[in-house]
């Protein structure tokens, strides 16, 4: 079991929250929590709406969407965020294998982003850059 400061060494060494402050940092893991999935499980279902975001701290995640292939998160990668800043409910994560995962509660990171500038930015930075990437990917001219 991850204590807090286990959980926010964690945060900071991982570039997703590589901008936070300790505030911002703290605000996150203090409502975090550990929780394993075995091979096959699903984390979310397509339909339903997010309630956490995932950080993989061992295993491996399938992450399922219509009309896009599908994408595999690592370990020490995080999955949920862009979904819930988008309301996205049309997606699947599964563990490939067996999985151990921090979980940050939707609700708690919502009340985060009010709270502390440095997680809303962190958090624009991080979407702005998987745009980009993604654009990447597309015509020059639409």
């Amino acid at each position: 079991m991850m204590t807090i400061r286990d959980r926010l060494l964690l945060l900071r060494s991982l570039e997703e929250f590589g901008g936070l402050d300790d505030e911002g940092l703290l605000l996150l893991v203090e409502n975090a929590r550990e929780r394993a999935y075995a091979a096959g499980d699903y984390l979310t279902r397509s339909g339903e709406e997010p309630t956490v975001i995932h950080i993989v701290l061992e295993g491996r995640l399938l992450v399922k969407r219509p009309k896009l292939p599908d994408t595999t998160i690592p370990a020490r990668r995080g999955w949920g965020l862009l979904a819930i800043m988008a309301d996205a409910r049309n997606q699947d994560a599964i563990a490939e294998i067996d999985t151990r995962v921090l979980e940050i509660p939707v609700k708690g990171f919502r009340a985060a982003l009010e709270e502390n500038f440095s997680l809303m930015r962190n958090a624009l930075r991080f979407m702005g850059a998987a745009l980009s990437k993604m654009r990447q990917r597309l015509p020059a001219d639409p």
